[in-house]
């Protein structure tokens, strides 16, 4: 009986340790999604600023080709940064932007690239 015991502890102790491990990587890739998300969202973010740049709300010229770096302090995205370029590019007497903003949270980035004419 107390070999039994023994064999029941032991296999619940192991049983413990497994369902802990799982407990936790599902809390760091849970975290890990979170930051991915936010760096997307501040990655969208900085497009908008872009795009904001090459087409003002006023109607004026646009400034095109740009390279500036956005610090989001927003509730959700402090501590996240966008940075953002436009290139131009002339095709068949077309003019086409290309803004691309990076966005960076806790260490991980997203990256989200918009062509507008």
């Amino acid at each position: 009986s107390l070999i039994t015991a023994l064999y029941v502890i032991t296999v619940m102790a192991v049983l413990a340790v497994i369902i802990l491990q799982l407990v936790r990587n599902n809390a760091e890739t849970t975290e890990e999604e979170i930051l991915l998300n936010r760096a997307f969202n501040a990655a969208e973010t900085g497009v908008q600023f872009g795009l904001n740049k090459v087409f003002p709300p006023n109607g004026g010229g646009g400034v095109c080709p740009f390279l500036q770096t956005y610090s989001l302090v927003e509730d959700g995205l402090n501590a996240c940064s966008a940075e953002v370029t436009c290139s131009l590019v002339n095709v068949a007497g077309e003019d086409y932007f290309t803004v691309k903003s990076k966005g960076t949270c806790g260490g991980l980035s997203r990256t989200v690239q918009v062509r507008a004419q």
